[in-house]
């Protein structure tokens, strides 16, 4: 196991590290092989605080470090620009009230026991938000918007200039604070999404072939941005539109959606399947869940299905599905790995025996 100087952590919290010592502290975070160090040293961190030593156990730790040393990322986009630790609290205490407990406390009590100390501000900010969690932001220009599970969102702690730009990859809702005169911009790959102030939704997860935005109110400009650099306009949409774009050839199809609230109710916690394809299904179902689901035939791609799930737990889903469609489920065993975590969750989906889904169930 890596070790990890207690005190040099206790340092860096307290504002005292030079720019050498910073750098070493935040490479513990980043890296994987200093996961069973920080383990050791935030449950003892608790223990002691506490003094209870029932408060904080090895499994709970766990999610912790996978919120802080994997999501979290704590990066500069200058040289010598310092961390705020003020800002990392702030961070962590939004991601905690949406994720639990244990992580609230952590933030908590770190900000209790060592005082923020103020340093150069960074230019960039970055939320990440893991799978299984959602949250809620607000940007320097008091626009607000939503992450969704596994997703980042990069933008400056002040807009200048001419554009309000933000890089996302993955889901995000954003509700834009109206300046006609400072358009407001979400680029995500090699596309990017105009808006005045509107409130619209974009989903464009690195893995994904096709980006898609989807229109609340106002109007929204979709451009994509060619080899040379220079941006060539595809579309504009109107209220209630949705454009499903290709990345690699910038193709779209446009269509009117009846419930374009639908596609957006993730932010309030919904999850809203209006006879999608079950492979879309389960790869919503995986991020919400941070599980991994397997699709055991290949007819149950093209499965259609229609449901609304809201605070049911996964096991409540998996039930569910089970009771409202040919389809049922196995979960595979999870598997200790050699640093003692365990193997991310796999649940293999398949047809109810006697079922045959291209004939009887794909509408």
């Amino acid at each position: 196991m890596e070790k990890i100087d207690r005190e040099l952590l206790n340092k860096y919290f307290e504002g005292g590290c030079s720019g050498a010592e910073r750098k070493e502290v935040i490479k513990w975070f980043t890296e994987d092989k200093y996961k069973p160090a920080l383990k050791y040293v935030w449950a003892k961190h608790f223990h002691e605080v506490l003094e209870q030593d029932n408060i904080v156990d090895n499994q709970e730790i766990q999610p912790i470090l996978d919120k802080i040393h994997h999501r979290l990322n704590i990066r500069s986009y200058r040289q010598s620009v310092g961390f705020s630790l003020k800002r990392l609290v702030q961070s962590v205490g939004k991601i905690a009230a949406v994720l639990f407990l244990p992580l609230l406390l952590l933030a908590g009590w770190y900000y209790m026991k060592y005082p923020p100390v103020v340093q150069n501000r960074m230019s960039m900010a970055e939320l990440v938000v893991p799978k299984g969690a959602r949250i809620h932001f607000v940007l320097p220009d008091s626009s607000h918007g939503w992450l969704n599970s596994e997703s980042t969102l990069r933008y400056p702690l002040a807009f200048h200039g001419k554009n309000r730009t933000v890089f996302l990859t993955g889901e995000g809702y954003f509700e834009v604070k109206k300046h006609k005169q400072k358009p407001f911009i979400v680029k995500t790959g090699n596309m990017e999404v105009e808006a005045l102030g509107t409130k619209f939704d974009v989903n464009a997860y690195r893995e994904d072939e096709e980006m898609e935005v989807t229109l609340i109110s106002g109007k929204v400009r979709i451009s994509g941005e060619m080899q040379r650099g220079d941006t060539r306009p595809l579309t504009v949409l109107e209220p209630g539109q949705q454009a499903q774009i290709r990345k690699v050839d910038f193709r779209f199809h446009k269509t009117n959606v009846q419930d374009a609230e639908g596609y957006v109710a993730w932010k309030d916690g919904k999850l809203i399947f209006r006879n999608d394809p079950m492979d879309q299904v389960v790869k919503k179902l995986g991020r919400w869940y941070n599980v991994k689901f397997l699709l055991q035939e290949r007819s149950l791609k093209d499965y259609r299905y229609h449901a609304t799930f809201q605070y049911e737990s996964l096991d409540e889903v998996l039930k569910l599905i089970k009771l409202t469609s040919p389809v049922d489920y196995r979960i595979v065993k999870r598997k200790k790995l050699p640093d003692g975590s365990f193997s991310k969750k796999r649940i293999i989906l398949f047809a109810k025996k006697g079922i045959n889904l291209n004939s009887k169930y794909v509408r």
